[in-house]
């Protein structure tokens, strides 16, 4: 992958993974044990999950994540009535301490490749937005000439 001049990625950034969930027992197993296997691949634990529960009834989630890995490394929301997405990914924002850590809605039905946070990690950016449409103002006028 390129950068841009100027443009870092924080290797050592920590990635929290935000899974809005309701009665998806299965598939938040099945995220735990890819995740888990990610990580003993490639010594990866710079992660932190955020579950945001909405009254699952078909997995214990304190339960789930009781395991030498994940202890440390997860938080779990509860919030009762009706599923909204948009509600969750409020909830687990408000659990994360730092700016500078990056925020990854996961969508569970997918597999979890073992190079995850690292990729995470490389297509998240810490730029300013207006640096950024200046910079491409300046390529562009310098294109121009």
């Amino acid at each position: 992958m390129c950068f841009p001049q100027g443009i870092n990625w924080n290797s050592k950034a920590k990635v929290y993974f935000i899974l809005p969930v309701k009665d998806q027992g299965r598939w938040v197993y099945h995220f735990i044990n890819e995740l888990t296997v990610a990580s003993l691949l490639t010594g990866d634990t710079n992660f932190h999950v955020i579950v945001v529960d909405f009254e699952s009834q078909d997995i214990d989630m304190v339960e789930s994540f009781n395991t030498s890995l994940f202890r440390s490394r997860h938080t779990i929301v509860n919030l009762k009535g009706k599923f909204y997405k948009t509600l969750a990914l409020n909830e687990a924002v408000a659990h994360v301490p730092s700016e500078h850590d990056i925020l990854f809605l996961y969508d569970l039905h997918i597999d979890v490749p073992a190079d995850i946070m690292d990729s995470v990690r490389k297509v998240t950016l810490i730029a300013n937005a207006i640096t950024l449409q200046a910079a491409s103002l300046t390529v562009l006028s310098n294109r121009e000439l």
